[in-house]
Formats: structure tokens, C-alpha cells, sequence
């Protein structure tokens, strides 16, 4: 953290604004970082749906509520009962205003968390299959 204080004392002005501007550097960094991990990890398995559901948390991070929507449904579409996908699907759709989408989202982690406590058999591979 002595490159953020340094940044402030190179600013005399405003050494607050300094610091919360390399912050947000640092922070935008991470974040794209993190973007190009996961996208190496989904060219390395198309089929892990961890990995798809963990970008689409990260483009929604971003902003990029398209792009995370498209990435938990492909989640989805490996992995049909994996909650962390609908749950930030329908979150994204919230963002952008689509409620009943949403909505539906929501009510499939119901129906997933549901139907595990009926058959724990079931409910073991609501995560872990196609990671």
C-alpha cells in the first residue's frame, strides 16, 4: 500500500482524490485480471460451469449485465441445477429491469434447493457437477 501513500504526496492538492483514483486503478485491474482468467479457463473447458457462472459475477461486477446474463445461462445450460448461476442470472435481470425473468430465476433456486432436501442424492451434484 506505500505506492497509494506515495501517489498522495505526489498530489498536494488533493492527496484524498489521489488515493481513491488509485484505488480505483487497482480495483479495475483486478477486475479485468480476473476477466481474462476466467476466459482462459472456459478456452481450457468449455463445459465448467463454475467457470462460466463465475465470469458472469464478474462482468456483472463490471456493469456488463448483457454479458453476465449470457455467461449464467451457459452455466445453466451445462449445469441445470446449479442455484449460484440462476441466483446471479436473476440478479442481472433485476438490473435491467426484467422482473418476471427474474423472477422465474429466483423461483428455479427454490425449486433446486427444494428438491435436494427431498432427495440429498439429488441435491450433491447442485454444484459440483460439471465444475
Amino acid at each position: 500500500m506505500s505506492f497509494i501513500s506515495f501517489a498522495a504526496c505526489n498530489n498536494p492538492e488533493n492527496p484524498k482524490k489521489a488515493i481513491l483514483d488509485t484505488g480505483e486503478k487497482v480495483g479495475t485491474a483486478v477486475i479485468q485480471g480476473s476477466l481474462n482468467e476466467l476466459s482462459k479457463a472456459i478456452e481450457l473447458d468449455k463445459k465448467s460451469a463454475k467457470a462460466y457462472a463465475s465470469r458472469g459475477a464478474v462482468k456483472y461486477a463490471m456493469g456488463d449485465q448483457d454479458g453476465a446474463i449470457a455467461d449464467f445461462t451457459k452455466a445453466i445450460e451445462i449445469n441445470p441445477k446449479s442455484t449460484a448461476a440462476y441466483s446471479g442470472r436473476g440478479t442481472a435481470k433485476i438490473a435491467k429491469g426484467d422482473i418476471p425473468g427474474a423472477s422465474a430465476d429466483f423461483i428455479a433456486v427454490g425449486k433446486i434447493m427444494i428438491l435436494s432436501k427431498l432427495n440429498p442424492e439429488e441435491g450433491k451434484n447442485q454444484e459440483t457437477e460439471s465444475q
